[in-house]
């Protein structure tokens, strides 16, 4: 009998309009909106979630034993509480949002991490071009 496999689910966030944040805040404002970000997001997780900088302004989630609806939930959440609160450096309030393509596997059979990344990957392509402070589930195939 095949092993039975927990969901998991990933999620891939984008800040919104980042690029303006910088050019408008300098790069060292927009560091410090990252880790407001990062830190504002991490409170909100569950001890067994994780959430690194995938890359820019982009955050990889990863949501063990949570399927792809429990996900798109959580990161829905996640994208209100952010919009709720600004980030405060010096004496600037920046307003933030982001876009997220979420992926949730149920299968019984291990998925390549790159795979699992690609469908997130172009779920988020797809809430950005939404118009974006959305997410969008990730397609099976």
């Amino acid at each position: 009998m095949p092993p039975i496999r927990a969901p998991l689910s990933i999620a891939m966030l984008d800040l919104d309009h980042f690029k303006q944040i910088n050019d408008s805040h300098g790069h060292l404002v927009g560091d410090a909106v990252l880790r407001h970000c990062a830190d504002h997001l991490q409170q909100r997780l569950r001890r067994n979630d994780s959430i690194g900088r995938y890359g820019g302004e982009e955050f990889l989630l990863i949501l063990p034993g949570t399927d792809a609806s429990g996900a798109l939930e959580l990161v829905d959440q996640l994208r209100q509480s952010l919009t709720q609160h600004p980030a405060q450096i010096d004496d600037k309030h920046i307003a933030l949002s982001f876009s997220a393509g979420v992926y949730g596997s149920t299968s019984s059979v291990a998925e390549d991490i790159t795979a699992m990344l690609l469908k997130a990957d172009t779920a988020l392509y797809r809430a950005k071009h939404a118009g974006r402070n959305t997410q969008v589930l990730a397609t099976a195939d």
